[in-house]
This record gives C-alpha cells, sequence and structure tokens, in this order.
C-alpha cells in the first residue's frame, strides 16, 4: 500500500515535468501572482490567478500526502488566505461577469 502510495506521487510530479513545459509553467505562474499581490492594482487579479494553483497544492497534500500534516496545515491556510483575498471582490467580479457597471478597488 505504502509502495502504490509513493508511486501515485511520483508519477504525478513526473508527468508534469515530462510534459517539458508545464513544471515551468506553473512556476512561473505562481511567480507571476506573487508578484502582482504586491501592488494594490493587481493584487486581486493575483489573487485569482493564484487560487487554482493553490487549491491544485492542496488537494496534492489531501490526497497523495496526507500523512504530512504540517504540509497539509500550511497548505490550509494557504488556500483559506487566497480565498479569502478571492471573496473580498467576489461582488465586484460577478458585476463584471454579468455586464453591470462596478468597479474593483
Amino acid at each position: 500500500a505504502y509502495a502504490d502510495h509513493v508511486e501515485r506521487k511520483t508519477a504525478y510530479l513526473e508527468g508534469m515535468k515530462k510534459t517539458g513545459y508545464l513544471w515551468e509553467l506553473i512556476g512561473a505562474l505562481e511567480l507571476l501572482g506573487a508578484l502582482m499581490l504586491l501592488w494594490p492594482r493587481t493584487h486581486y487579479a493575483g489573487a485569482m490567478l493564484l487560487w487554482p494553483i493553490t487549491l491544485n497544492v492542496w488537494l496534492y497534500h489531501v490526497v497523495l500526502e496526507p500523512e504530512l500534516q504540517g504540509e497539509l496545515i500550511f497548505t490550509s491556510f494557504m488556500l483559506a488566505a487566497n480565498t479569502a483575498l478571492v471573496l473580498r471582490q467576489w461582488r465586484a467580479l460577478m458585476s463584471l461577469m454579468v455586464g453591470r457597471k462596478n468597479s474593483l478597488s
């Protein structure tokens, strides 16, 4: 059972690296999103960019590394913080999607 668990983790990470672009793309998007969080004009877009990546990291720890409780706790806090940033401007985002006048600030 443990060998199968390790094999799944290895296959997941190797699969992303073997694409030739995905591992690097995710790293570049993480860096871009983190930089965007630093400036008020782009912090919301940065949070939106990082949310699916953060969710994927959290799911990785839930499904493939549940025994590493410290990592799971840390990524849970990261996901909660990122979700809070996204939800803080949710009304403005929805108004953009349905065409109502509102601004992201």
